[in-house]
């Protein structure tokens, strides 16, 4: 008997070690929480038909790092539509910064599918506009959005390092598809955001 007993004490040992120097390892890595982070701005718009339009809300976060031209802006919005309309929203993104990359699980089917095929960034072309980007969710008039469809959208966007560090970050966030010259969105109804990085 002791002698079964004595190799799953070693056995037992030896995994409660290992559990150990794991957790160590764990409790070793460090979290940041609001690295760089410079400025942070909440923003609410949508149709005026309560329960009927369409509602969006969220917040922007801006990071920048002092000792480098590296700025990160981070849009995080959720988006509900009403059992009527059919537009959906789109986010501006201004000049001299790109879109990184792009999370939702809009419409709220479940489908990364829906999601990815409701979902457009559009590079403007005009020189002369004031935007660089367009991030429209919803508001290819050929998909099929459900009534009540809802979901978040997270938009990443980082600074041109060759241009010279932002004074701020702008964006309109519009119902509708908009326009990519617009200095007000064509869109039903518009919310422009600054967020000073002084």
């Amino acid at each position: 008997m002791k002698r079964i007993l004595r190799p799953a004490a070693l056995l037992l040992s030896l995994l409660l070690l290992l559990s150990l120097v794991a957790c160590d390892g764990v409790q070793r890595k460090k979290a940041f929480v609001n690295n760089n982070l410079q400025a942070v701005r909440s923003f609410a718009f949508g149709t005026e038909e309560e329960g009927e339009g369409v509602q969006a809300s969220g917040t922007i976060f801006v990071q920048k790092n002092p000792k480098e031209n590296d700025s990160t802006a981070t849009i995080t919005a959720h988006i509900q539509r009403g059992e009527t309309h059919g537009e959906g929203v789109t986010f501006y993104v201004a000049k001299g910064w790109f879109v990184n990359k792009v999370l939702t699980d809009f419409p709220g089917s479940g489908s990364f599918d829906d999601s990815f095929n409701m979902t457009s960034i559009v590079k403007t072309a005009d020189s002369g506009s004031a935007w660089a980007y367009m991030v429209q969710i919803g508001c290819d008039k050929n998909m099929n959005i459900p009534a009540g469809a809802e979901g978040t959208v997270v938009i990443q966007m980082v600074w041109d390092y060759k241009a010279v560090g932002p004074e701020d970050f702008t964006t309109l966030c519009a119902v509708g598809a908009g326009s990519s010259d617009a200095n007000s969105a064509n869109g039903v109804t518009s919310v422009m955001v600054t967020v000073p990085l002084e």
